[in-house]
């Protein structure tokens, strides 16, 4: 039986990752720095996970057979990686730094032992995800590791579209390792990037042309959450559910979903691949986005809108999820009004949020931010449209706002 060494116990190396591997009768071993998740990962060895979807459905599941390292840990946490089947990555971005030198450990005792391929599945909601820990790696292999690395080790990224929320006191019934999540089970992986055999674990997709569905699920997925969220917070919801139901905020959603969709589709059609690939349709991306607008509704998750909405520095930024989906909308000649609005809403989320973006939008000028921070070449009438947009949402005229958003 091979074993799969998990870099992070968190919500979604616990809720997602691990139950994919472990339902494939794989050992898991978790690589984190919590000393009482670890203590009682090593303890009890196993955990539950309960899955609930939007329509009130639910089904519970074992992951058993687990073990845990300390990420403090060096020479532990190289032994495992020496000897693993794969190795996956659930950390956050910002954590990738921190761990380089810990795999580059395990890639060096892995090639001493033999040097057998390994392949690394990022599972990081981070665009080029390969790339950032391919120099991360290379900054922190030694010399005689580099062919090694560069030949035998592949940076899989993968798309992980399951949503673990926050994990409450009623969640986990007592037990701080108990999972509650949406039973949403796919993730796509790029097909190409691996050195070794595609794990057969039933929802690991290999996908080939990855970008494809890394920007499916960025520009319509995540791009709608943090729209959801904005939008809440604006107008008092605490929880994503309520606030996707509500009048105002719902054609809001639906709208930012049509023009991204259309911007996805033209793309496939004008490069010649949606007659070759049915998920690129316009019927698919539809299909696809209404699948997430039901799923963010789902109210037993209880996710909040201060989790999803936080971190606005890098979720306006010029190829994350709303800045990215309005360039692809603008270069395509299609309107991206609703799109846009959530750059308004975002300003409005939290003041210190917004500061740490670095520019001063305090005279209102939501449109010159879109330009010098976001990146976004606005045309004169759309940089008008988001400062009004902006003007309104600051006023708490929402139904105002939805006017604009909403003219033709």
């Amino acid at each position: 039986m091979s074993e799969a060494v998990i870099y992070g116990a968190g919500n979604i190396g616990r809720g997602f990752i691990a139950p994919l591997f472990s339902a494939a009768g794989w050992r898991i071993c978790f690589v984190d720095i919590v000393a009482p998740v670890l203590e009682l990962l090593n303890s009890k060895g196993r955990y539950t996970v309960e899955c609930v979807d939007a329509d009130g459905a639910r089904t519970q599941s074992e992951v058993v057979d687990i073990r845990a390292i300390n990420g403090s840990e060096q020479a532990a946490v190289a032994g495992a990686i020496a000897g693993c089947g794969i190795l996956v990555t659930c950390v956050g971005a910002n954590v990738l730094p921190r761990i380089a030198g810990n795999i580059a450990a395990g890639l060096a005792r892995r090639r001493e032992l033999g040097g057998e391929p390994l392949d690394i599945i990022l599972a990081e909601n981070l665009m080029d995800a390969a790339g950032v820990m391919r120099g991360l790696l290379q900054s922190a292999v030694a010399a005689e590791d580099t062919d090694y690395f560069s030949g035998k080790v592949g940076l899989v990224e993968a798309s992980v579209g399951r949503m673990v929320p926050v994990q409450t006191p009623e969640m986990q019934r007592g037990d701080i390792l108990r999972i509650c999540t949406e039973p949403y089970g796919e993730m796509p992986v790029d097909a190409d990037a691996f050195r070794g055999p595609v794990p057969d674990v039933p929802g690991i997709i290999p996908e080939r042309d990855f970008g494809f569905y890394v920007r499916r699920k960025l520009f319509i997925h995540n791009m709608l959450h943090a729209l959801c969220a904005w939008y809440g917070r604006l107008l008092g919801y605490e929880q994503i559910a309520p606030a996707a139901s509500d009048r105002r905020i719902g054609p809001l959603l639906q709208g930012a979903a049509e023009e991204i969709t259309a911007a996805l589709a033209l793309t496939a059609y004008r490069a010649n691949i949606a007659l070759a690939d049915p998920e690129r349709t316009p019927g698919a991306l539809d299909s696809y986005a209404k699948s997430v607008l039901h799923r963010i509704r789902n109210t037993l998750l209880g996710d909040t809108c201060e989790r999803v909405g936080r971190d606005i520095a890098r979720k306006l930024a010029p190829s994350d999820r709303v800045a990215g989906a309005a360039r692809l909308c603008i270069e395509q000649s299609l309107p991206c009004r609703h799109i846009l609005g959530g750059i308004a809403a975002a300003l409005l989320f939290d003041p210190k949020e917004s500061a740490a973006c670095g520019f001063d939008v305090s005279g209102g000028d939501a449109a010159a931010f879109a330009r010098e921070y976001c990146g976004l070449l606005l045309s004169d009438a759309d940089a008008g449209e988001l400062r009004g947009m902006y003007g309104r949402l600051k006023a708490g005229d929402v139904d105002g706002y939805g006017k604009i958003v909403g003219a033709r």
